[in-house]
């Protein structure tokens, strides 16, 4: 998804969390997205950071889920790159004109920020 912030023009891989297939398969994603950022592939071809990654749970326990998954393994295993975003349906709801704090970034996850921010 590129995205047009403030002018400047954003990046991110999005990922919708489907409730119908297995959590593991998206635990999957996230080892596949990190190894993607590590042997910097994207980096070579286009020249520019590896996008965030925005996952989308259906409800605040997937969310949750994801956030627990994915920051133990980037913390584990990573310092910089890949950054990593959650947010929930009924969050992203809320968004409206002087408000879009609704992603939450795995390593900190008590703090949200908006897409200008990521």
């Amino acid at each position: 998804v590129r995205l047009d912030i403030d002018g400047e023009q954003k990046e991110f891989f999005l990922e919708i969390i489907d409730p119908n297939k297995p959590f593991f398969g998206y635990v999957g994603k996230v080892r596949r997205y990190i190894e993607y950022a590590d042997d910097g592939a994207w980096q070579d071809e286009t020249g520019r950071k590896l996008p965030a990654i925005l996952f989308v749970g259906d409800t605040v326990s997937t969310e949750i889920r994801i956030q627990k998954q994915a920051g133990r393994f980037i913390r584990k295993h990573y310092d910089d790159e890949p950054k990593i975003y959650t947010s929930n349906l009924d969050k992203l709801k809320t968004i409206r004109p002087g408000y879009d704090k609704v992603w939450r970034d795995v390593e900190e996850p008590k703090q949200a920020v908006g897409p200008h921010e990521i």
